[in-house]
């Protein structure tokens, strides 16, 4: 039983720490304002190697773009 409750407890205490850590973390975080037909952005690719055409993820680029926001889908999601 006596395990039981300091196991309890350390998650408790990591909970703990983890909230306060994202508490200073918001701290200076600032929210990312991309304005409509104004803004430029860049993509990331997510390339997988393929052994058939010979492409290496290693080589192929890791953005994609420029590309020019046009509208706004959601506040995290916009579109070209």
């Amino acid at each position: 039983m006596v395990e039981g409750y300091t196991d309890d407890q350390k998650m408790f205490q990591a909970a703990e720490q983890n909230m306060q850590k994202k508490i200073n973390y918001d701290k200076n975080r600032a929210p990312v304002r991309i304005k409509i037909r104004d803004s430029w952005v860049l993509l990331k690719s997510h390339p997988l190697s393929n052994m058939k055409e010979q492409c290496s993820t290693k080589l192929v680029p890791k953005w994609k773009g420029p590309y020019v926001v046009s509208s706004r889908l959601s506040p995290t999601e916009f579109c070209d």
